[in-house]
């Protein structure tokens, strides 16, 4: 297109606030072609879903707020544009509340005027204008600030469906019972029961009992869910906390979910085991917990070993974050393979100056693997680094 309107788009796409979020280039492309092609029908919200998120046809935007978060992102990034680099912009881009439809706005120079020459002042009065000055600068700044964005975290993409949130802590219990008897325990098993008659046969029942009865998770387990808590970004509302062994298969379809734990504390993880690069496995005999690296990158290792047995202090960590199991809401595990590992997670989780440059990079395709190395002192998370990380597109 030649038409003016359209080179403002191109500018405002062009620019540091857009090349780098796809997401948010996609769909003001497409409402602005709409815009200036006359098709308006074309920018509704079911519309914009479908050909900019590629959700199927007939999806329902109640459930599925994709196209109201990017429409609020790419206002706060218009009105930042348009505040620093975009400022002498003849046409202006402009998205109005309630509206997927762009409106295009012809900027109008205005007359400066010339202020009269002042006669020669005392020292206190050229003081007051400096003063004033200042203030007006200060005005500015604190202006400016006030229209910076809020940097997008990974909390914005787990609450962006309107589903219940669950967290799902570890089930310690479960831990315990496969740490005596050395015999892991599967989701199938633990979904349906039948892990309590199996260990009935290696353990005495009352142990079994007072195991399944209770309900242990990890204290670490318990920061984690007390962190979450304070976040405003949490709808409090939506917002529950479902231990492991009450959750149903249909909770994973129904609701946007956080799975803390590896698949021995929480053995809900295995059923999004087949999506993921990086696995943690368990030997209950020999104590040990693997991460699998599934693919491995040039300078990374196969595998990755905590061995309860001996005393390298290394433990690790996987943070991803997927789709649940019918597509519709969010997953986000946090898995470790020590009380150390899941601590470690967490920090790194609830920094955003760690989470930024994953989230820009994984912002199209809403899919990212962390691993993390973490060393451990008196169950304590000490020194972590980023061994790997897989960021999907």
């Amino acid at each position: 297109m030649t038409d003016r309107r359209w080179l403002a788009v191109e500018r405002v796409l062009a620019s540091p606030k857009f090349c780098q979020a796809t997401r948010l280039s996609g769909f003001l492309r497409y409402v602005s072609e709409r815009a200036l092609t006359g098709k308006p029908e074309e920018a509704t919200e079911q519309q914009v879903g479908i050909h900019v998120f590629g959700r199927t046809p007939g999806y329902n935007p109640a459930e599925d707020n994709i196209v109201r978060s990017t429409a609020r992102q790419v206002r706060e990034r218009l009105a930042l544009y348009y505040q620093e680099e975009g400022q002498e912009d003849p046409i202006r881009i402009v998205l109005a509340r309630g509206s997927y439809l762009p409106a295009f706005e012809e900027q109008t120079p205005e007359p400066v005027a010339v202020p009269p020459v002042p006669l020669p002042a005392p020292v206190s009065t050229r003081r007051s204008w400096m003063t004033v000055g200042l203030a007006a600068t200060a005005l500015a700044g604190a202006g400016w600030a006030t229209w910076r964005p809020r940097p997008e975290t990974v909390w914005d993409w787990l609450t962006e469906s309107p589903k219940p949130l669950l967290l799902v802590p570890g089930d310690s219990g479960t831990v315990i019972r496969q740490n005596l008897t050395g015999r892991s325990i599967s989701v199938a098993d633990y979904a349906g029961g039948a892990a309590q008659a199996t260990d009935a046969a290696a353990l005495r029942k009352d142990i079994v009992a007072d195991l399944s009865d209770r309900r242990y998770t990890s204290f670490a387990d318990l920061k984690f869910a007390t962190r979450l808590a304070m976040l405003p970004q949490i709808p409090r509302e939506r917002f529950a906390i479902r231990f492991a062994r009450d959750l149903h298969v249909d909770d994973l379809k129904a609701a946007n979910i956080i799975l803390v734990g590896a698949p021995q504390g929480n053995p809900w993880v295995e059923l999004f085991h087949k999506d993921l690069n990086f696995q943690i496995h368990s030997n209950e005999t020999a104590r040990t917990l693997t991460v699998i690296n599934r693919q491995p990158l040039p300078g990374e290792r196969a595998t990755y070993e905590y061995v309860a047995t001996t005393p390298n202090r290394r433990a690790y960590a996987v943070l991803a974050f997927r789709q649940n199991l019918d597509q519709s809401g969010a997953v986000l595990l946090v898995q470790g393979t020590t009380v150390a590992g899941i601590e470690a997670a967490t920090d790194f989780l609830f920094n955003e100056e760690n989470m930024a440059p994953i989230l820009r990079q994984a912002e199209a395709g809403r899919r990212f693997e962390v691993l993390l190395e973490t060393e451990y002192l008196n169950a304590s998370s000490v020194g972590t680094v980023v061994r790997a990380t897989r960021l999907d597109r």
